[in-house]
């Protein structure tokens, strides 16, 4: 039985590394996507920030916590709903925005 079992191993080991490949393909797929929704996400609360008339230096400043905070989707409306509850959660953040 034991030879038959290394046989059996060495059959199954050669089907393995493909499942893994494909696994490890989607997985980037993934954190490519979530990439690029972070990096859509900052360019749009700039925008926001900038109509809003806020100096660059302090919603630079704002857009790192703001980021690791936020978790919705890469919308402009969504984004400036969110900023006052943002700021109520982060008080240390100085982000003068009106209506909070």
């Amino acid at each position: 039985m034991s030879l038959w079992n290394n046989i059996k191993d060495w059959f199954d080991d050669n089907k393995k590394p493909e499942s893994k490949e494909i696994q490890v393909e989607a997985k980037k797929e993934v954190v490519e996507t979530k990439s690029v929704d972070k990096a859509q996400i900052e360019r749009l609360f700039f925008k926001v920030c900038i109509e809003a008339k806020i100096p660059k230096r302090v919603f630079r400043n704002a857009s790192v916590p703001f980021l690791e905070w936020y978790s919705g989707d890469a919308d402009e409306k969504l984004i400036q709903e969110s900023i006052c509850e943002f700021l109520k959660s982060n008080p240390d953040v100085k982000l003068p925005w009106k209506g909070c």
